[in-house]
C-alpha cells in the first residue's frame, strides 16, 4: 500500500511536446522490490518523453507499507 497514492508533476518542454502530452507518456512510481515487512519512505521515480523536463514531484516521497505474507 502507498500513500499518498497520487504525486503531482510539473514539467517543461516544448509547448507543442506538453500539449500532446498523455497519461501513459508519464510514468511515476517507486521501487517495491525486496523491501522487508514494514513502512519505508521510497523516492518517487519519473520516465518522461525524451523532450520534456521534470521540475518537481510533490510529493517526493512515499510511504509503502508492506504486509508480511501469510
Amino acid at each position: 500500500q502507498l500513500h499518498p497514492s497520487q504525486v503531482t508533476l510539473t514539467l517543461q518542454g516544448p509547448m507543442a511536446s506538453l500539449k500532446d502530452l498523455k497519461p501513459g507518456d508519464l510514468k511515476a512510481g517507486v521501487d517495491t522490490r525486496n523491501l522487508a515487512p514494514g513502512r519505508h519512505r521510497l523516492k518517487v521515480q519519473v520516465t518522461l518523453p525524451p523532450e520534456v523536463r521534470l521540475l518537481q514531484v510533490q510529493p517526493e516521497t512515499l510511504t509503502a507499507r508492506v504486509a508480511q505474507a501469510p
